[in-house]
């Protein structure tokens, strides 16, 4: 089996900017095994049936990221990545291509401007989730509504955070074992969790959100998942 891309680090994270950019993310964590935790962006060409590709660039942080979401924004490319205690804000661009760089042959004194990297850290947002002093808690799931900006991030216990701009308030979700959060722009959200439950939200930062309510077909809004029926 031949394999398109081979990387530095473990992706936890695959998401892609647009038909031809690939972002990857991942690594090994802060212990000391000599895994880089990086981001790379990868550019994919495309020559009939062929498909290769080719490393764009790779910034190299302190800790692994282990969920991520891609998001245009005022027509440029945000990429929001949870790390254990916070959310890391990027900006992407993929072309980026020095402007008025002076030549090779320039006459002396003129300085070559400094060429921009296609992933840019724009922001880090720290994130308290230890709930005692006993038990630490960690960041498990991110989503990011591209109209309003606001971005939630779920943790392990249950918590759900709520970031937009620098304003920051949380609720919980009750559901313990969180694993993956999505909100609809509408902050209609779902949140899932490790036991096979779902539960819905409305999602906003204005108010605090209200516990889950039963939904129109009469069920309540904590739903175990379906179990595969037993065959013969």
């Amino acid at each position: 089996m031949s394999f398109l891309h081979s990387t530095r680090f473990p992706p936890y994270v695959v998401d892609s900017l647009d038909e031809n950019y690939v972002v990857l993310a991942g690594g090994g964590g802060t212990s000391r095994t000599g895994v880089p935790n990086s981001i790379e962006l990868i550019k994919l060409r495309f020559d009939g049936h062929k498909v290769s590709s080719k490393s764009v660039h790779t910034f190299d942080l302190d800790d692994a990221i282990m969920r991520g979401k891609v998001v245009s924004m005022g027509g440029e490319n945000r990429f929001f990545a949870v790390l254990n205690n916070r959310v890391d804000i990027y900006r992407i661009r993929p072309c980026i291509e020095e402007e008025n760089a002076v030549p090779d042959d320039a006459k002396p004194g003129l300085k070559r401007r400094k060429k921009p990297v296609p992933i840019e850290l724009l922001k880090s947002i720290t994130i308290v989730t230890k709930i005692s002093k006993e038990k630490e808690d960690y960041l498990t799931a991110i989503d990011v509504n591209a109209g309003t900006g606001l971005v939630v991030v779920g943790q392990y216990s249950g918590l759900v955070h709520l970031i937009e701009r620098e304003n920051m308030k949380n609720f919980d979700s009750k559901m313990e074992e969180l694993d993956d959060i999505s909100v609809h722009p509408s902050g209609r959200g779902g949140v899932a969790d490790r036991r096979g439950h779902l539960a819905l939200h409305h999602i906003q930062l204005t108010a605090h959100p209200p516990h889950p309510r039963p939904c129109q077909c009469g069920h309540s809004a904590l739903l175990p998942a379906a179990r595969p029926s037993a065959r013969d």
